[in-house]
């Protein structure tokens, strides 16, 4: 059998050992290797669920992917507050990430007509999403999880 670089000899091996598995109170969440987790690991020990902050255009303001966790399901139930102390967290781990904080309010402020405004296009916008769990019934059975996320209960649910 061949082996690659990596000493790994089959594409399962190879797909899974670029992520990694992080520990959540009833399972664990998979996620790529280089993104930032944020916060305290006993965080993640203490949550049930997991969410991702993505750029918007990110490749273009060389942002990362950062990871954090909760005891909310969803995004959209997601309290401001909340939201703010995420994004220190992640000023705090890439202190560059303020530039891209402030250019985002500074296009929400002064863009004029979104759809139409190129600036506004190509610019950042930040996004809060949550990293659903696998077999969740609320998904399309065809449903591939971005980045192949997901998080996993240890009673398989």
């Amino acid at each position: 059998m061949l082996e690659n670089k990596l000493g790994l000899t089959n594409f399962s091996e190879l797909a899974e050992s670029v992520f990694r598995k992080i520990k959540l109170k009833d399972g664990y969440v998979k996620v790529p290797q280089y993104w930032i987790i944020l916060g305290d690991p006993q965080k993640a020990m203490e949550s049930r669920y997991a969410g991702v902050v993505e750029v918007k255009n990110g490749h273009r303001f060389d942002a990362p992917h950062f990871v954090f966790f909760s005891n909310i399901k969803y995004a959209e139930d997601y309290p401001d507050e909340m939201k703010n102390e995420i994004l220190e967290q992640c000023v705090k781990e890439v202190p560059r990430f303020q530039e891209i904080i402030e250019k985002c309010e500074y296009l929400k402020k002064y863009a004029s007509n979104r759809q139409d405004d190129e600036g506004y296009m190509k610019g950042p916008e930040i996004g809060f999403f949550n990293i659903f769990e696998e077999n969740d019934p609320s998904l399309r059975e065809d449903y591939i999880p971005p980045y192949g996320c997901m998080i996993v209960r240890d009673d398989g649910r």
